[in-house]
Parts: structure tokens; sequence; C-alpha cells
């Protein structure tokens, strides 16, 4: 089952925190991110094929798509808070690139160790209580609902996520390779395995949940290339692929690769291949 976030995230908000109190759930998967905190009780929490005991101050965090569950001994309950929202909350109110490199390498990359599978993460037996604390905060803004109390949740889910983060960077775990280094390498599998047309730094951002600027910034990084170079490179590699493979007028191959304005069309081209679409095509064979 499969819980769509229009049901639990009311739009004009964007994030939803509530308390539940509950024996086993069924088997089940959000189309959001779900942090929760434990309240009261104890229970066994399924993810997968990792099964672990969860009780007071655990946290869990749960990427989009992962299927879990909670199991109770007869008659017992948990309480549980649960803070719902979409990936992209944590590039958008967060932007401080070692946060997110730390965000990235332990959850949404699929940080994996004993303790752990690919979309999860939780925090046992940790010190949680500044957690814990700042969690009844947002659930008592969330249910007075006083002027400008959005502002606040949001705020708080910022620094409890923060919070999270830092106390997994701070237990024993292997060493994690470099975040930037597998962010680039999926801009360059997403750019490789895309359409030229639809291709752009906004696109591939939105696809990814990370910020036009800082995917920018970490692949000029990692390359010495910009994003927009590269994605250009992408463009003109497929328009010569087509000259050479199709008797397309120059025109529509153009528009394919996701050109409107025929000059720089020209001169992009002509910057790469040293010659215009049309001499390129007429020659039969790449001039690179």
């Amino acid at each position: 089952m499969k819980l769509k976030g229009a049901r639990h995230i009311k739009s004009e908000e964007g994030v939803s925190v509530k308390v539940y109190r509950h024996g086993s759930s069924n088997r089940h998967s959000h189309e959001f991110v779900e942090l929760v905190y434990v309240l009261d009780g104890h229970a066994r929490h399924v993810v997968g094929n990792e099964v672990m005991d969860v009780k007071k101050g655990d946290v869990i965090l749960m990427d989009a798509g992962v299927e879990h569950e909670f199991a109770t001994e007869k008659d017992e309950r948990i309480t549980l808070c649960n803070c719902l929202f979409y990936p992209e909350f944590l590039t958008r109110v967060i932007t401080g690139d070692n946060f997110i490199d730390l965000a990235y390498d332990m959850f949404f990359s699929g940080y994996e160790d004993e303790r752990g599978a690919k979309g999860y993460l939780c925090l046992l037996g940790a010190d949680t209580s500044e957690i814990g604390r700042l969690v009844l905060t947002m659930v008592d803004e969330q249910e007075k609902k006083q002027e400008g109390y959005l502002k606040v949740i949001r705020s708080l889910l910022s620094v409890v996520l923060i919070k999270t983060f830092r106390l997994c960077e701070n237990e024993n775990r292997p060493t994690i390779p470099s975040a930037q280094r597998k962010i680039v390498s999926e801009i360059i599998d997403y750019v490789t395995a895309h359409d030229s047309k639809s291709l752009s730094v906004g696109v591939i951002s939105h696809a990814m949940f990370f910020s036009p600027s800082y995917l920018s910034r970490i692949f000029k990084q990692q390359t010495g290339k910009s994003l927009v170079s590269f994605i250009q490179t992408k463009k003109i590699e497929t328009a010569a692929e087509l000259l050479r493979s199709t008797s397309y007028p120059v025109e529509k191959i153009m528009l394919d690769v996701g050109y409107a304005d025929k000059k720089h069309f020209y001169e992009v081209f002509a910057a790469a291949y040293g010659t215009t679409p049309g001499e390129y095509r007429a020659s039969g064979s790449p001039r690179e």
C-alpha cells in the first residue's frame, strides 16, 4: 500500500506533524519523506528484510518509496510523532553544502550499514532528548495554528534534520564515499539517459531534489567543466549524430536537441566541429 502525499500533507502547508498511538501497522510506503520520533512504548520496525526494536527516544527517517511496518505485541501500543514532508524540503530550507553532502551520503544516496538500508536510517538508543523537545513544539504549533505557525514548523524541522544527521555522523560508522562525486556521477548518468531536448540545469535539479546553484557548483568543482557546458556538449553531439544518420532538416534537428535560436545553434555547433551543420552533413564524416 502506498500512502499518497495529498491525503496526508495539505498542499498549502507542505509539511505535516501529528501524534499517533496505535498497535501493529500494515506494510506501506509513502510519496513523501517520513521522520518518526518514538514518544512512548516499543515495537519492532520492519523495513525490507531488516528488523529493528525501537523504543522511546528513537528517531527513524525514511525516504519516499521505502516500505515499512510496525509490529507490537498483542494489546500493546506505541506512540509516535510523524513529521511528513517532500524530499525537496531539504534543499529549499537548508542550503549549507556540508549538510547537503552529509544528508545525501547517509540517506538519499542509499547509505547502508548493519543498522540501516537504502533510503532509511535510524538513531537507536542515542540521546535525542533535544530532538524530542523540538518535535513536541512542532506538534503544539501544528495543533494551535497561530499566526506564523508554518514558518515555525519549517524552521524547527530543519533543525531536527540537522541534529539527526549530526548524531548519525558522530556514531561509529564505516567511512562513506564522497557525496559530491556520487552526485556528479548521477548527473552524468541522467544527462546520458535522457532526451537532449528536455535537458537543462533546472530540469536536472528538480529531478534530483537539489538546487541548481548547488549542482552547478559541485559539478564544476569535480569535473573542471560547467554543467551548462556539459549539457550543451550532449546536445551538440546528439545533433551531429542526427546529421550523420538521418535526412532531417537542420532546423528540425536544432529544435529536437533543444535549441530555439538558429544563430546560437550554428555558433555552438561551429565551435565544437569547426564547420556549419550543413557542411558537416555534406562532408559525410565528423571533424572532431
